[in-house]
């Protein structure tokens, strides 16, 4: 017995706390249940039929069949004022299980609908079938300049920034709200999943985006093999896709000697074919800057560096 119920109590707990399509069959699975007994009652009792009335021209309104007077006093308590006499107590207690089961039931799952949707979009659990959008995997420092970046350049005008990260989507949101205004934040979708599961991944819509940036996550210890491993997943999701358009995909390994590696030789020869790749690192494209270019940004928006030592590195 006690196997039976937490079979069923179990079910339903899993069921009813999923999507919003299973609380609704749920919701009329139990509507249809109790109406049916209610309609089976019903027969022990004489409702007024159609054929009760003859049709005539005396203006007398003929009355519904019994089953649209259960309907009527199932969905409306008003309808009790219609009824005989004699059926005012069984009328009375149909329309309280209608106001109980229909009205109470619906209200508390459509409520509960809506506020499982937004706590879904709050927590990044949503993904939307975008085109033409830029994709960062990963959250770290570098992460909401590089948003910043993509929102002001001209060339990525109105397209959204999709952010894949493990961090809570509120705290990704919170760092981004503090380099972007209002317009720019508005192009910024979050999206809370791992960068090593591939149907999270697909979730992306990589195959449709414009660009990728694989950035990983701050102070991981295993950070480049979890790049490549979500490098190697996005290749093989683009590989199943026919005519799937080479994409740009930059990513960036925190080791030198990763990054040496695909300087040295081109590891990366078969994920050509399917993506155009890029591999970087922070501290090389720092050093350039600071050591080599001596500057940031171009024509009145340029900033010097002073030398280290007379000229710069070549």
């Amino acid at each position: 017995m006690n196997s039976l119920i937490r079979f069923f109590t179990l079910r339903f707990d899993r069921t009813f706390s999923g999507h919003g399509r299973t609380q609704f069959a749920w919701l009329a699975g139990v509507l249809l249940l109790f109406f049916g007994f209610i309609y089976l009652i019903s027969w022990f009792f004489s409702f007024p039929e159609p054929t009760d009335t003859p049709s005539s021209n005396s203006g007398t309104e003929v009355p519904m069949g019994r089953l649209l007077q259960l309907i009527c006093l199932f969905i409306d308590p008003g309808s009790v004022a219609n009824v005989p006499a004699e059926l005012r107590w069984f009328s009375l207690i149909v329309a309280i299980m209608g106001l109980l089961l229909f009205t109470g039931l619906l209200i508390s799952v459509v409520s509960n609908m809506l506020e499982r949707h937004v706590e879904r979009y709050r927590e990044g659990n949503i993904s939307y079938p975008l085109e033409k959008h830029v994709v960062i995997i990963g959250f770290d420092e570098m992460v909401p300049m590089l948003v910043l970046q993509i929102c002001t350049d001209p060339q990525y005008e109105d397209c959204y920034i999709l952010i894949q990260s493990v961090q809570p989507s509120s705290e990704v949101r919170n760092r981004i709200h503090t380099v972007l205004d209002t317009e720019q934040e508005k192009r910024v979708l979050v999206l809370h999943a791992q960068r090593n599961s591939t149907e999270e991944l697909e979730k992306l819509y990589t195959t449709s985006a414009r660009e990728i940036f694989l950035i990983g996550e701050s102070n991981e210890y295993d950070h480049d093999s979890l790049n490549i491993d979500s490098l190697q997943k996005i290749v093989a999701i683009h590989r199943k896709k026919s005519n799937c358009p080479r994409i740009t995909v930059s990513v960036l390994f925190e080791y030198q000697t990763t990054y040496a590696a695909f300087q040295v030789s081109d590891l990366a020869e078969e994920w050509r074919k399917q993506i155009d790749f890029h591999p970087f690192n922070f501290y090389e494209e720092w050093a350039k800057k600071l050591l080599v270019k001596r500057h940031y940004g171009e024509e009145n928006a340029k900033v010097e560096y002073p030398a280290l030592d007379r000229e710069p590195i070549t």
